[in-house]
């Protein structure tokens, strides 16, 4: 394994109006990407969906197809198999940037923050211009210095996810990103859909953070919540998970589902306390804590260990963001 030395490390990072890192909750993301098939209706669907959930911020995907592929126009005529694929799927599933911008004003007016993953330097452009607190870079681009460096050069917070990525390529792209001056997070992701939990890795975030001296959190594609839940007890800073509709309909990629988020969320003395090995509910251990409806904290934790699809989190509380 390569040496590298670490760089003096950023402690916590400011992302609207929370503060990210040791000492403070976990920040929990909806990832709704393009699971909305191109529908604005169900992008705010979503949008409600993983508000009344409780998660603090809900995540897009922009994308300037003309900026992106030879045939902007979505046509694949003339392309292999592959980008015939994709650009099909993509002109089919996308929103325009002012429907895109209609339903982050949607997930606002609903007090739950927004988050969007630029694809290209239009879409990057766009995204400050609206003003979204921080910029999410995907795996798939981490090593696509020109785009990170652009995105580092507005001065917006970065979220770089670090899928199929190798320590150098990890420690490459982080010092790109700390030379701009710009805070950022970077999170451990295992880029298989869904990810088996053997080759989750998940002790590597910690690693991460040593590499990159950032605050880090994690990705997840497996199925379940455990995985998420030990991340947390290791110190993540960001939780983020997919999220399509409960309808039925194709979600691209496969997604965990809504019921899975959208679950009660204790109240522990109506203090927000986020995730940590201590404030996680559990029927061997009741608490005196009460839930949004006002029922014993001790009865959600009871109700979902009998299910396989148990929640996320048990122990956020109510308290406004």
């Amino acid at each position: 394994m390569t040496q590298h030395t670490t760089p003096a490390t950023r402690a916590t990072v400011r992302i609207g109006d929370r503060t990210l890192g040791p000492g403070h909750p976990a920040f929990l993301i909806a990832e709704i990407g393009i699971n909305h098939n191109g529908s604005l209706e169900l992008a705010k669907r979503l949008v409600d969906l993983s508000a009344d959930a409780g998660a603090d911020c809900v995540k897009f995907q922009m994308r300037d197809m003309k900026a992106l592929y030879r045939q902007g126009d979505g046509s694949s005529a003339g392309e292999d198999l592959g980008p015939q694929y994709t650009l099909d799927l993509l002109s089919k599933f996308s929103l325009t940037n002012a429907e895109l911008f209609e339903a982050f004003d949607h997930a606002r007016a609903r007090g739950v923050e927004v988050m969007c993953t630029p694809w290209d330097r239009p879409s990057v452009d766009a995204l400050v211009g609206y003003g979204l607190p921080a910029l999410k870079i995907a795996s798939a681009d981490l090593t696509n210095h020109d785009l990170v460096s652009y995105a580092a050069a507005t001065g917006v917070p970065l979220i770089l996810s670090t899928g199929m990525s190798s320590e150098e390529e990890i420690v490459e792209t982080a010092r790109l990103v700390r030379e701009s001056g710009t805070p950022f997070v970077m999170l451990h992701c295992q880029s298989t859909y869904p990810a088996p939990f053997k080759d989750v890795n998940l002790r590597y975030m910690a690693r991460i953070g040593e590499l990159a001296a950032c605050p880090v959190g994690y990705s997840g594609h497996e199925r379940g919540f455990h995985v998420p839940l030990a991340a947390v007890a290791l110190g993540a800073a960001i939780l983020a998970s997919a999220l399509p509709d409960s309808s039925g309909r194709p979600a691209a990629p496969p997604a965990a589902s809504p019921s899975a988020w959208a679950t009660p969320r204790c109240a522990p003395a109506g203090r927000r306390t986020g995730w940590s090995p201590t404030s996680i509910c559990s029927t061997s251990r009741p608490r005196s804590s009460t839930r949004r409806d006002g029922s014993p904290c001790s009865a959600c934790c009871a109700r979902y260990a009998r299910t396989e699809t148990s929640p996320w989190w048990c122990a956020a509380t109510t308290s406004s963001r």
